[in-house]
């Protein structure tokens, strides 16, 4: 059997309750880490997050462990030497981060 290589997938929602409750409740995904405004959850071995965005939800941003990050957005989820291997690519390209990478939730599952 192939191994599966997670994704992460964050999308804009207006109300966070009907997300929890069709996410959960009706397409059987986990609950997993969650704000006042956003909620991550296991779908199926990958990550999906739904962001409150009320309004122009190309800009909206939403603070999660103390950045604030862009509602819309999306990334693959490696092993660590990968991520720094893509990292230093990155770099190399002479391209900037928006948000500079480190580890998010430590201590965390």
């Amino acid at each position: 059997m192939v191994e599966l290589r997670p994704f992460h997938y964050a999308f804009a929602v207006a109300d966070l309750e009907v997300a929890q409750d069709f996410y959960v409740n009706t397409l059987g995904a986990q609950e997993a880490r969650s704000d006042e405004k956003w909620i991550d959850f296991n779908f199926f071995g990958h990550q999906i997050s739904a962001h409150l965005a009320e309004k122009d939800r190309d800009v909206a941003t939403n603070q999660v462990d103390g950045d604030s990050v862009p509602v819309q957005h999306f990334g693959a989820i490696l092993e660590w030497q990968q991520w720094e291997t893509l990292a230093q690519r990155i770099r190399e390209h002479n391209l900037s981060f928006r948000i500079a990478p480190r580890i998010r939730f430590i201590g965390e599952p």
